[in-house]
């Protein structure tokens, strides 16, 4: 019974040992369990945090980028501005140092050709279209003479065998002479288109003159190329050859002789806006053949020395310089003479 006991207690101190240690065991585990959950937790923040920083620097480098862009941009646009600024000042100290009015107008229209787009605007070939249009109806007419003008024009378009039906309907509005000189050319104009090319189709005939088509300033020298090659042209290929109009466009053509044959197109021209300036600052001599040349630099500043008073007393010249240098005092020795 003793023995019994004793042993009992034994076995009951080793299951108390042997609990104790699952307990700890347990707990061991557990610790560690939390221990181990813990870790991964940090190294997901970690890396939560790494991705996060990643993000935010990557945005920092696209928005110093972009900065850098706007930056370039504005640079770009303040010595594009700047250019402008040199360019004005250039053309300013010009206008302050040039010598002529005319000289001012060449520089102003060569600047405004060299903006005009090179395919030229509808805008501009109306305007030429206009300008064709213009004169559609003129002749110019040489040799008339300065007496009867209009009745020689006429006789002579009669000499060419026009009945009388033609001539009583021929339609002149008017004949104004160009020029002073002893036989000036005389610009005819008709009431219509078909009137003034009635008259070309004689004008080969008629005696003593030379009739010519009114032609653009602009159009001139390809209308006076298109006659010598239209006159090669029929000369060596014996073909019909026509200049004329079409649209805003001046068209060199020709065709075989014979019936249900058409024209084909040789040339065609129109002037460029460049062209159209370059005639203008050409073409400004009016009624002659030199320019005048009495208003130049030298002139203009010596009429700034030039003082012009009434006279209405008609008072001598002495008399004159008595009042002037009772108003001027001492200025009056700055007049060099005085003209009645």
């Amino acid at each position: 019974m003793n023995a019994t006991k004793s042993q009992k207690r034994r076995m009951s101190s080793s299951d108390e040992e042997n609990g104790s240690k699952k307990s700890r065991n347990s707990q061991s585990s557990v610790n560690m369990s939390v221990e181990g959950d813990v870790s991964g937790v940090g190294r997901k923040e970690n890396e939560s945090t790494k991705d996060f920083l990643r993000a935010v620097l990557g945005g920092q480098s696209e928005h110093k980028k972009l900065l850098e862009d706007i930056k370039n941009k504005m640079n770009e646009d303040r010595q594009i501005q700047e250019d402008k600024f040199e360019k004005i000042d250039e053309q300013l100290k010009k206008v302050v140092t040039r010598d002529s009015l005319q000289g001012i107008k060449e520089d102003i229209r060569k600047e405004v050709a060299a903006d005009v787009r090179k395919d030229c605007s509808a805008s501009f070939k109306l305007s030429l279209a206009e300008e064709i249009r213009k004169v559609e109806r003129n002749l110019i007419v040489h040799n008339l003479g300065t007496n009867n003008a209009r009745e020689t024009f006429i006789e002579a378009i009669k000499a060419t065998g026009w009945s009388e039906e033609q001539m009583s309907d021929i339609g002149i509005i008017s004949a104004i002479k160009l020029g002073r000189n002893e036989r000036p050319p005389y610009l005819i104009t008709f009431r219509d288109t078909f009137k003034r090319n009635e008259i070309l189709k004689v004008a080969s005939k008629v005696n003593g003159l030379r009739i010519d088509r009114d032609i653009p300033v602009s159009y001139r020298a390809a209308f006076k190329k298109y006659n010598k090659k239209a006159f090669h042209l029929r000369t060596l290929l014996k073909v019909r050859t026509s200049i004329i109009f079409s649209g805003h466009m001046l068209q060199l053509r020709y065709k075989d002789e014979g019936e249900n044959k058409g024209y084909t197109i040789v040339d065609s021209f129109f002037p460029t806006p460049q062209n159209v300036l370059d005639s203008q600052v050409n073409n400004n001599i009016v009624g002659g053949t030199n320019p005048s040349t009495s208003i130049n630099k030298d002139t203009l500043e010596a009429a700034k020395l030039v003082l012009i008073a009434r006279n209405p007393n008609n008072l001598s010249e002495e008399t004159m310089g008595t009042h002037l240098k009772a108003i001027m005092g001492r200025d009056f020795t700055k007049i060099a003479n005085i003209k009645n």
